[in-house]
């Protein structure tokens, strides 16, 4: 009954993951669609563990289940690697799908022969199935050494200081790496564990803990790669750390000589819109890296600067706390008290009559 709980669970999540992409990823668009048909072939495959159906039931599935996840994987890996699916990867994706149509036929045509699902699962086990085991094999070894390639190759083509890069080849290589393990998983169970497995439920947990993990790592994808403005994914094209760097026009000028601090409405996305900055995330790193903190902390600890300014001035002598608070850019006298505490300590009570004694 648990594995039909984590299987609805893994359905859930897919669904959101699913949806997630394809509205927020607007381009290029070759990897949007390859890799939103990944995502449904995942959740296809989750659905149908989850209504408990035969395993020859789902192998009935393998040719469009398979070239879903497969070939659309390497396909948007490809994409990754260099903007476009190397004439290499078509081959390879080629070779895996004709191996597995060459699988599913073979296997429909023992339909009437093998009536218990572990029979076609652990075809190893008879000495008469040499032919399709080598075929499974050479399934999976292509697949590990595509992605190993292109993974390598990503790697090599590194730019410095493209925090960019940085990101989307560390969550590149925690993808992989669970892919990778799956591949190696279903092998080793085929070849080695399969009665151990397949009579009990720990197959099934298997693959919907790898959807689950594939699913979750959708959602928290770089946020940056959704709004590329660009036809192809290119390292080489992506703006680099110096381009990004604080400057006179996109940060101090209009953060400090302008006073933005001051608007009610200030946040990074405000900031970033109205100053043609399209990478908010790592705009607001280099924040923290000048700054040791946040662009929200940031905004706040000169709200509370200008505060002080303020109650020291005798054009706002008669001002009360909650003018003044509005006048430093906070909503209200509340908004006031944590930032303050925060970055001069105390309250404003105590700043007001220390000056005024």
């Amino acid at each position: 009954m648990y594995i039909q709980y984590l299987n609805f669970a893994t359905l859930l999540i897919g669904v959101f993951a699913f949806i997630d992409f394809v509205l927020r990823f607007k381009r290029p668009l070759n990897f949007k669609i390859y890799y939103t048909i990944f995502l449904f072939s995942l959740l296809s495959l989750d659905f149908l563990i989850w209504l408990r159906l035969p395993f020859f039931d789902i192998v009935q599935f393998s040719p469009l289940i398979n070239f879903g996840i497969w070939c659309t994987g390497l396909y948007t890996l490809s994409i990754l690697t260099t903007g476009k699916i190397e004439k290499w990867i078509w081959w390879s994706s080629a070779l895996v799908f004709a191996l597995n149509i060459y699988n599913y036929i073979f296997l429909m045509g023992l339909k009437h022969e093998m009536t218990k699902d572990f029979s076609v699962f652990s075809m190893q086990l008879h000495k008469n199935f040499l032919f399709i085991n080598i075929t499974r094999f050479i399934q999976r070894s292509i697949i590990l050494i595509s992605i190993v390639l292109l993974y390598r190759k990503i790697r090599k083509n590194r730019v410095e200081n493209n925090v960019y890069q940085k990101k989307l080849i560390n969550w590149i290589g925690i993808f992989i790496g669970f892919v990778m393990i799956a591949v190696i998983t279903n092998t080793l169970v085929t070849y080695f564990f399969s009665e151990l497995f397949f009579k009990s439920d720990n197959f099934f947990i298997i693959y919907s803990l790898i959807c689950l993990i594939i699913f979750v790592l959708t959602i928290y994808r770089p946020s940056f790669i959704n709004h590329q403005n660009i036809n192809k994914i290119d390292f080489k094209r992506l703006a680099t750390a110096d381009e990004l760097k604080l400057n006179d026009t996109n940060f101090f000028y209009p953060f400090f000589n302008q006073q933005y601090f001051l608007n009610k409405e200030a946040t990074i996305e405000d900031f970033c819109k109205k100053n043609n900055i399209e990478e908010r995330d790592s705009f607001n790193e280099y924040i923290i890296n000048n700054y040791n903190m946040s662009f929200n902390n940031l905004v706040n600890k000169n709200r509370v600067e200008y505060f002080v300014y303020l109650t020291k001035e005798s054009k706002y002598k008669n001002f009360s706390i909650e003018a003044l608070a509005k006048e430093a850019g906070f909503s209200s006298r509340t908004a006031l008290y944590k930032p303050f505490k925060k970055f001069h300590g105390g309250t404003p009570i105590d700043l007001i009559d220390s000056i005024s004694h």
